[in-house]
């Protein structure tokens, strides 16, 4: 029923631990450097775990436990089959609950025991359900600004940015984002608005 997205996401796992290295999905802008983190997965809106930006070591042991569980439990009819796997295969390796890790202050060790699960603001610092129409219909802000100094990357939203115009020449909190950090690709791209 969801062949692109399934083959996208178990492409994304072997193609991690078979290399090893970062994913990042493509509507996502880096605001700063990530190479400081090593073994990373993200908690997302809801506090689920969102696979949009990820790192692991190659041939990492989380991601042949996610792996082996997909290829046995595996569901054509659930649209996030493979996320929903990674999500219980985190709970069981770091021994706790979303609500447990989403609340440890940042002196607690992680409790994982090979990588670790990051707060939903260094990558997904809004809320995905809520965020484009702000990033592309409001000017920068103190919300932006907030957002750009304290988070590392910004996901643009599980599908919402492919249907959406995003206009030039009108300062939205997007085309600041992709004029700051992506300026080879801002200034080469036609001025006009474009589909992202």
């Amino acid at each position: 029923e969801w062949p692109g997205a399934h083959l996208s996401d178990l492409l994304r796992l072997g193609l991690l631990w078979k290399f090893g290295g970062w994913y990042t999905d493509s509507d996502t802008i880096c605001l700063r450097s990530v190479m400081g983190f090593k073994n990373v997965i993200s908690l997302g809106t809801s506090n689920k775990i969102n696979s949009a930006v990820i790192n692991f070591d190659k041939e990492h042991s989380f991601l042949r436990r996610c792996i082996d569980v997909i290829s046995r439990r595996y569901n054509p009819k659930y649209y996030i089959t493979a996320v929903g796997h990674m999500q219980e295969q985190t709970w069981r390796a770091c021994n706790a609950s979303v609500k447990t890790l989403n609340t440890l202050p940042d002196a607690v060790p992680n409790p994982c025991p090979d990588f670790s699960v990051l707060p939903q603001n260094i990558f997904f610092p809004y809320d995905w359900n809520n965020a484009f129409r702000p990033m592309v219909e409001n000017s920068m802000n103190e919300e932006a600004a907030s957002i750009f100094n304290l988070s590392y990357a910004i996901h643009f939203a599980n599908g919402r940015t492919g249907v959406r115009a995003v206009g030039f020449g009108k300062n939205t909190m997007y085309e600041e984002a992709w004029r700051r950090y992506c300026p080879v690709t801002y200034h080469n791209l036609p001025k006009r608005d474009v589909v992202f």
